[in-house]
């Protein structure tokens, strides 16, 4: 699964061609920006485009980099903030939301990730799930779960050094 959130909302041109049925073709690019954006990385990720981050991270500017995100954590934005979860993308064009970072349940405003039986998410299970899964697919294939592996130990380090900045 992966996915992109854009700037802008999709706007409609609502078309009748049957009783009863109506097309709504795009009017605008929004769309098409999010599928082209959702194309430029591998893995299950949730891609953001830079304009709609910028303006997310409007008032925390140093946030828009990782070495900014590090030198300043802001103390003030509670650590279960989801944008705590906005980075840059690896490659550094563009941004993802790091949805794998696992919250405390006494004060998160969102689950992030449960099973039926309220189980919390487990990084090194999920890691080794992956990582077999992918032992069995052709390259191309096993990249996108090799990638998501990536995504999870980027969650994973986000959150370790959010929850030692929120100790000390």
């Amino acid at each position: 699964m992966r996915g992109a959130l854009v700037k802008g909302k999709i706007e409609f041109d609502p078309r009748r061609t049957l009783r009863n049925y109506k097309k709504l073709l795009p009017s605008n690019n929004a769309l098409a920006r999010a599928v082209g954006l959702e194309k430029t990385q591998k893995g299950a990720r949730l891609i953001i485009e830079s304009d709609l981050a910028n303006e997310l991270l409007m008032e925390l500017q140093d946030w828009t980099t990782n070495e900014g995100y590090v030198r300043n954590m802001n103390q003030n934005i509670p650590s279960n903030d989801i944008l705590r979860r906005i980075c840059p993308t690896p490659d550094q064009n563009t941004y993802e939301l790091l949805y794998f970072w696992e919250t405390d349940e006494s004060s998160a405003n969102i689950e992030i990730w449960t099973t039926e039986n309220n189980v919390r998410f487990e990084y090194a299970t999920k890691k080794a799930e992956l990582k077999h899964i992918a032992s069995m697919l052709t390259k191309n294939l096993s990249s996108h779960y090799k990638e998501t592996i990536n995504l999870i130990d980027r969650c994973k380090k986000r959150d370790t050094l959010t929850e030692y900045f929120f100790q000390n």
